[in-house]
């Protein structure tokens, strides 16, 4: 899987590390771009349902319009299909304009490397990236992309959960980050192990029949063995479905964990993929030290450090230019 087994550091990178080497991967850059037409159907839904978040925090606003839809879904039976599958098409428009930016985006200018952060990277250095961008590839030769990237045409947006909406529809908590990892993982299994483009008719029919098989696993009912032995290709699905979990990077990287005694934070919040990293963590039982990179006015330092705590003591703190204090 990776070019390299003999990996001492993890670095865990975030949309800060982008923003850090100048390039314009806000959300709110991306909606400046494409401004406001592109935008109305989106907006609607936030602005009738009311959340507290700005519109253009897309993640937190899924998350909370989540919640909602839920609510109303618990007062009115025929809520999911008025509202939450047009609301789900306008989401899923917006993802894929968010691809189109940021592929101009990261051809916009060269990566200049910064010394701060060469000096942790190298070949012992394994990545996990939360962006879709390939820019951590100017550093690294072992990334693995947790949340797809541009170059598999293929991208995970969406929300991590704080807690369960017990019962709440599938297409009400089909942005759960979990259900899209999933998804990614199936696309790319079909991709690397079974040689399909994602043009093959077989390959998007497969994806709609894993499509199915999630909202019925999801559903109350749950996923019984007649449900897959009623789709057209119930073999392979099957096949699938019973090594489904060794497909993730956390249990594909498994094996390397061991040895890996330091985590070099770039520009991840942390919480936004809480539950995530929290599963990662257990996983490093010899960590030894984090280095933290950060920037001045970094008003999250302190919620990242206390996260940081529960699984290491040893927290450093290093700026990405060398003329921060």
């Amino acid at each position: 899987m990776y070019p390299t087994k003999n990996y001492t550091s993890l670095a865990i990178i975030g949309n800060g590390f982008d923003l850090a080497h100048g390039y314009h991967t806000l959300y709110k850059n991306f909606t400046d771009y494409i401004g406001e037409d592109a935008l109305q159907n989106y907006r609607a839904y936030v602005d009738t349902y009311g959340t507290p978040s700005p519109w253009n925090a897309f993640e937190k606003c899924v998350e909370e319009l989540s919640y909602t839809f839920y609510q109303y879904e618990l007062a009115a039976a025929d809520f999911n299909d008025t509202t939450i599958v047009p609301f789900n098409n306008a989401f899923g428009e917006l993802k894929k304009k968010l691809m189109d930016y940021l592929q101009r985006e990261q051809k916009r200018i060269p990566l200049e490397k910064k010394p701060t952060i060469e000096k942790y990277l190298g070949r012992s250095t394994l990545a996990f990236t939360f962006n879709y961008t390939n820019l951590a590839e100017s550093y690294l030769d072992s990334v693995f992309y947790i949340h797809g990237s541009l170059k598999e045409e293929d991208i995970v947006l969406g929300f991590d959960p704080k807690s369960a909406l017990c019962m709440a529809s599938f297409d009400t908590i089909q942005w759960f980050k979990g259900f899209c990892r999933k998804r990614l993982a199936f696309k790319r299994y079909l991709r690397t192990q079974r040689n399909l483009s994602q043009t093959d008719p077989l390959y998007m029919q497969l994806c709609q029949e894993y499509g199915q098989i999630q909202r019925t696993r999801n559903s109350g009912k749950g996923l019984e063995d007649e449900d897959i032995a009623n789709l057209k290709h119930a073999n392979l699905l099957q096949n699938y479905l019973a090594h489904e979990v060794e497909q993730g990077a956390i249990e594909q990287s498994k094996g390397y964990f061991h040895d890996i005694t330091s985590v070099i934070v770039l520009g991840h919040s942390l919480q936004s993929d809480e539950n995530y990293l929290n599963e990662l963590f257990q996983h490093l039982t010899n960590l030894k030290t984090v280095i933290l990179f950060t920037f001045s006015g970094d008003d999250s330092i302190q919620d990242k450090e206390k996260f940081l705590s529960r699984y290491c003591k040893n927290i450093r703190l290093e700026w990405y230019d060398s003329m921060q204090p």
